[in-house]
């Protein structure tokens, strides 16, 4: 009996694992139910000690860096080929610029002859200016001295010793008051300027005075020591800017210091656009202005445009430089401040040694 059992029991538990197996309906919810399952997400392979794979690790970083090295060449050769690309382009610029625009030599004659700092000619190195960038000159130095012995000086005919001209210095004393008070102990203000005229070299000082007005005084080489030039200093005219030229006759040609600037902007009565070029004239001290006119494309008004820079170069066009001009009055139907500009004696107020005017 015992052992029927065991048999049945035996069998039974065949029979139970042998119908373990799902029928075609069971398997077919079975399927139906995993396809609603929610996705499961796949989690990094992990090590015995439960930590991420070194090799995955690695391979993903290698491949990251592969991938961030091909587009920083890129890019590199990109920007390279621009560059490259860009100076190519601005050298054939400036090439151009400096073929078609290099000024002849007749325009370069014309060019102002002041220098600032050490900069000037080779043909003057060993000429006007040379002397006063020199450090055994001391110029700066001496230009102060002399500008204090000449305000402590104690008359007219001791300060005439200090200046370059001494018989025109003591007639101008005589007729009118002579105020040369500069601020000759401000350094931080002073300014020093270097530069030649006709062949004369000279030293500019830009400061303020006693009034704190802005101040100039000129000075020129004498021998080792220098010398006051009151005309260019007081920038000296034989008009003023009261009296203007409506009291001079039609044939008298008086000298004007003045500040030049190129201005095509205002013709009336017998000056037109067409016959006349026209420049605007400022008093030293930029308080009165005076209309200049010149024959259009005369010698005069191509020498006046030679000072200016006027198509020299791709620059602003230079303004309120100083000059020393010829003028004479203007046609009879002519504005008060209209003038003719008669000549162009020299640039800048330095009237030089040989001036051509005096020659005539």
């Amino acid at each position: 009996m015992r052992d029927d059992l065991k048999n049945n029991h035996v069998q039974g538990t065949a029979y139970e694992v042998e119908h373990d197996q799902a029928t075609p309906v069971e398997q077919y919810h079975a399927d139906l139910n995993e396809s609603f399952q929610p996705i499961r997400k796949v989690k990094p392979r992990l090590t015995n000690s439960g930590k991420i794979s070194k090799q995955s690790r690695a391979k993903k970083a290698h491949n990251s860096e592969d991938t961030w090295t091909k587009d920083s060449e890129v890019s590199f050769n990109l920007v390279k080929w621009l560059l490259m690309a860009g100076g190519v382009f601005l050298a054939i610029i400036v090439l151009s610029l400096v073929i078609f625009l290099k000024p002849t030599k007749a325009e370069q004659e014309e060019l102002s002859n002041t220098r600032v700092g050490n900069v000037f000619d080779k043909e003057l190195k060993e000429d006007v200016e040379t002397w006063f960038y020199s450090g055994s000159s001391n110029a700066h130095a001496k230009a102060i001295e002399l500008l204090s012995n000449f305000k402590t000086a104690k008359d007219d005919t001791a300060r005439s010793k200090m200046v370059r001209n001494p018989d025109s210095y003591l007639a101008l004393a005589k007729s009118t008051t002579i105020n040369i008070n500069p601020l000759i102990n401000a350094k931080d203000s002073q300014k020093w300027f270097i530069g030649q005229t006709g062949g004369t070299g000279y030293l500019r000082l830009i400061c303020n005075d006693e009034s704190h007005m802005p101040f100039r005084a000129y000075f020129v080489r004498d021998g080792e020591s220098l010398k006051l030039d009151v005309d260019a200093t007081l920038a000296l005219s034989e008009i003023s800017p009261s009296d203007g030229l409506v009291a001079l006759e039609d044939s008298e040609e008086k000298v004007f210091r003045c500040l030049i600037s190129r201005k095509s902007e205002f013709y009336s009565g017998s000056y037109n656009d067409e016959d006349h070029a026209f420049y605007l004239l400022r008093f030293a001290d930029e308080s009165h202005t005076m209309w200049g006119y010149v024959e259009a494309g005369s010698e005069l008004d191509l020498q006046l445009k030679g000072v200016l820079d006027h198509g020299s170069y791709i620059m602003p066009l230079k303004k309120n430089v100083r000059v020393t001009l010829k003028v004479a009055r203007g046609s009879e139907d002519s504005l008060p401040k209209q003038i003719d500009i008669v000549a162009l004696l020299h640039k800048e107020w330095i009237t030089p040694d040989r001036d051509e005017h005096d020659e005539k």
